[in-house]
């Protein structure tokens, strides 16, 4: 994967600790990838290139011991009350998406990572934890007839999650890596419409950055632009968890 560093160094690589599985090498390259937690400045893309990650309002939330961020509409009662801008633009129609995060709430919604352009008809992908309707991970794109709930327990749960959608095939796939539940479902025959001036926030809705009482807590966001195939998907996955154990987190 094109341009994505190990965030992690020191005796954490030596082989008496915890061995990192390599990323696969992918024909498309990676926008996003961010290990969420400690600060700001140590929260940013590792895509070399890519723009910072900045504060779009509010104050998001740096927990101890520094392996998330809680991030949500600055309406929100809960700590967490702010949210983050990642610079990075809906570019492909066949996208990836990962993502170590929970709701931050025993009911509704969270917006661990979006990108829904409300000057255009609310285009591009959104993705939510939700407690209600159904338990889950939610991702919407428009254009190709695609809302689909990935249904699971334990919301509140920290877990790790792929979505990856194949223009061509109008496909998507999602995964809950730590639960073993999948999802795979065809859409209708057209193309995924792309958002054509936001970016990817973490935390809110660019359509609704104020109406979502929920914020969500997210330790890792990652965005390829295009799709993968499930073994590419697994080894992905590994890599990520074996990142988080070092911050003693398990997923």
């Amino acid at each position: 994967m094109q341009g994505v560093v190990q965030k992690f160094g020191d005796a954490a690589w030596r082989t008496t600790n915890i061995a990192i599985p390599p990323l696969p090498a992918l024909s498309v390259p990676t926008t996003l990838w961010a290990y969420l937690g400690g600060s700001l400045a140590q929260s940013q893309n590792m895509v070399a290139g890519a723009p910072p990650i900045t504060v779009v309002a509010g104050t998001p939330y740096w927990p101890v011991p520094g392996n998330c961020v809680s991030v949500g509409p600055t309406s929100s009662t809960l700590p967490g009350g702010g949210y983050l801008d990642t610079g990075v633009r809906d570019d492909s129609s066949s996208f990836t998406i990962f993502l170590v995060c929970r709701l931050n709430a025993v009911t509704g919604v969270s917006k661990p990572l979006e990108n829904s352009d409300p000057g255009a008809g609310n285009r591009g992908i959104a993705i939510s934890i939700q407690q209600n309707p159904t338990p889950g991970l939610n991702c919407v794109t428009n254009g190709n007839g695609i809302n689909r709930t990935l249904g699971f327990p334990n919301v509140t749960t920290f877990k790790l999650f792929g979505i990856t959608y194949d223009d061509p095939t109008f496909t998507m796939d999602m995964w809950d890596f730590t639960s073993g539940t999948t999802d795979h479902f065809v859409g209708t025959s057209f193309a995924r419409q792309l958002a054509p001036s936001t970016t990817f926030w973490i935390g809110a809705n660019q359509a609704v950055n104020t109406g979502l009482a929920n914020p969500s807590d997210v330790a890792f966001v990652g965005k390829i632009s295009g799709s993968v195939n499930a073994t590419q998907a697994q080894a992905i996955a590994a890599n990520i968890r074996s990142h988080m154990a070092l911050t003693g987190m398990m997923v």
